[in-house]
C-alpha cells in the first residue's frame, strides 16, 4: 500500500488537478486525494490505526456515496475496485488489495 500512496503523492506533486478516480457522479483529483490522505494519517496515528486506513478513509471522505452502500461486502468490493484502479499501472498486487468476503 505504501507504494500506491507514494505514487499518489508523486502524481499530486506534478499534476494535482489530474483526475485520479471517478465513481458515479464524483471525480477526485490526485491533489485532493493526497491532501485527504495526509489529513487522515494524523487521525489514524492518533487512534493507533494503520496508515493504510488513511487511504481508505480519504476515499470514503471524498466519495461520500461509497459510505451509503449498505452491504458491507459490496462496499468493500467497490473500495477495492477504486484501489485497484488507482494502482492499475503498478506491478501486480502492489496496489495492496485486501481480501473481501
Amino acid at each position: 500500500m505504501k507504494l500506491l500512496v507514494d505514487d499518489i503523492r508523486s502524481r499530486a506533486a506534478t499534476t494535482p488537478s489530474l483526475p485520479a478516480v471517478r465513481y458515479a457522479e464524483t471525480m477526485i483529483t490526485y491533489g485532493q486525494l493526497d491532501k485527504a490522505i495526509t489529513s487522515f494519517e494524523s487521525v489514524m496515528d492518533h487512534s493507533g490505526m494503520s496508515r493504510d486506513a488513511a487511504l481508505y478513509a480519504a476515499i470514503i471522505h471524498l466519495i461520500p456515496s461509497l459510505a451509503e452502500i449498505s452491504d458491507r461486502a459490496e462496499q468493500g468490493r467497490v473500495l477495492d475496485e477504486v484501489i485497484g484502479w488507482l494502482g492499475r499501472h503498478l506491478p501486480s498486487n502492489e496496489a495492496g488489495l485486501r481480501a473481501v468476503g
